[in-house]
């Protein structure tokens, strides 16, 4: 293995194999690109004869993805292909990038998309704030101080039929604005890409930036800026599981026939478990239920807690009579309708793990996003400092409904 800055390394591009990249998330924050040149041939086997592992970025204040990286090297490969390039060459080329646009990034999708139909083309805007270390920093080749900064906001084009992803924006400590959204849709739109969606989670900046385009219950999309079609905004789904188990933990929750339901049945039913050798609702524990702190941002958890497995074993001990209290049979039912409600979102392809893609099976599939909806309109979040239930809908509870009315009206556009 040898470090770039103590080695002179000259390599052909077409000598080049395979490379793969491994980003260090240290206090070095370095890229190290590992190079894999020609293999020789012996019967079915094939023996690599060289590799060159070497670190070639290291300024911090580029947000690095291999989605971003690679590109880089195909359009280097294309420059150079008569020449012998230097190691540092790939690192000075990333160094190069500035923030905002990412224009090359932008000239690849535009080349890319030459060759895709316009349906494959359609575009889903997804974005949010990443936090990052203050820490501030110098670029001595620009010399230049960076830093210090608080988040990353970072823009992801992926096709809504299509599969394929791609960042093309992001900016330090920069929140989304109606402005700055349009002026990105304007830019996709300028090279064939088609925004037809967005997708977010329902932070406080997010909901501003709802407002500004006149997000609502009765209002769930806002005209493109270019095409003047329907862009219908979405609720990132596994932020409002959260949301939903988080506020069911802490205050609990008063359903339509006015029953309250809160986290002791969940405490009751690890109780049961632990006293028999088989499990029923084996995939919960204490963890599930204490969450504090890193834990209410894991989405594994709250899944899990409200999953099919633990309705069932909720029923189970209500019907043989080892629980009795809780309004057990209210809290199934909930749960029940929950999971199928995420499941029904947490699809990847046209049939995933039996669970039919949304359209395949209009009846029922709309059948559980009306009996979700109608469940959060008469549901509300229990009040500790009244004694009684919230008058008006929480946000989370405003973005289960605007995802079911989006879902319906972009599957008939």
């Amino acid at each position: 293995m040898n470090i770039l800055k103590n080695v002179y390394f000259l390599f052909h591009v077409s000598e080049i194999r395979r490379f793969d990249f491994l980003y260090i998330d240290d206090k070095n924050r370095r890229l190290v690109l590992t190079l894999h040149f020609g293999q020789k041939s012996n019967g079915t086997k094939t023996k690599e004869i060289g590799r060159f592992v070497g670190k070639i970025f290291a300024n911090p204040s580029l947000l690095v993805t291999n989605s971003l990286i690679r590109p880089l090297i195909r359009v280097l490969t294309y420059k150079c292909h008569d020449e012998f390039v230097h190691v540092s060459t790939f690192g000075n080329y990333a160094i190069s990038i500035k923030m905002d646009y990412l224009e090359i990034i932008f000239h690849q999708i535009t080349s890319i998309g030459e060759l895709m139909s316009l349906t494959d083309k359609l575009t889903v805007l997804s974005f949010d704030e990443t936090y990052i270390s203050s820490k501030i920093c110098f670029d001595k080749q620009n010399e230049q101080v960076l830093g210090s900064y608080k988040c990353v906001q970072t823009v992801v084009a992926r096709g809504l039929v299509s599969n394929w992803k791609q960042p093309i924006y992001y900016s330090f400590d920069t929140a989304m604005t109606k402005d700055l959204l349009l002026n990105i849709i304007k830019e996709l739109y300028s090279i064939g890409y088609e925004t037809i969606s967005i997708v977010n989670d329902m932070g406080p900046k997010n909901m501003c930036l709802w407002r500004d385009l006149n997000i609502a219950i009765e209002n769930t999309s806002f005209e493109h800026p270019c095409s003047k079609q329907l862009i219908h905004i979405f609720a990132d789904v596994p932020h409002l599981v959260k949301l939903t188990r988080n506020h069911f933990l802490d205050k609990g929750l008063i359903l339509s026939n006015g029953t309250f339901v809160g986290k002791n049945i969940f405490q009751e039913l690890i109780n049961l478990d632990s006293k028999h050798d088989y499990r029923l609702a084996h995939k919960i524990s204490e963890r599930h239920i204490l969450v504090n702190g890193p834990r209410r941002m894991n989405v594994r958890l709250a899944v899990q807690l409200l999953s099919n497995s633990v309705s069932k074993a909720i029923a189970y001990y209500g019907e043989n009579k080892y629980i009795d209290k809780y309004n057990w049979k209210n809290v199934a039912e909930m749960i029940s309708l929950f999971n199928k409600w995420f499941d029904l979102f947490n699809t990847n392809s046209k049939f995933d793990h039996g669970v039919e893609s949304y359209g395949l099976n209009l009846n029922s599939q709309n059948g559980i996003l009306d009996e979700m909806s109608s469940f959060i309109e008469n549901m509300r979040v229990y009040n500790m400092k009244s004694g009684g239930k919230q008058k008006n809908m929480l946000p989370f509870q405003k973005g289960i409904l605007i995802y079911n009315s989006s879902l319906k009206k972009l599957f008939l556009d």
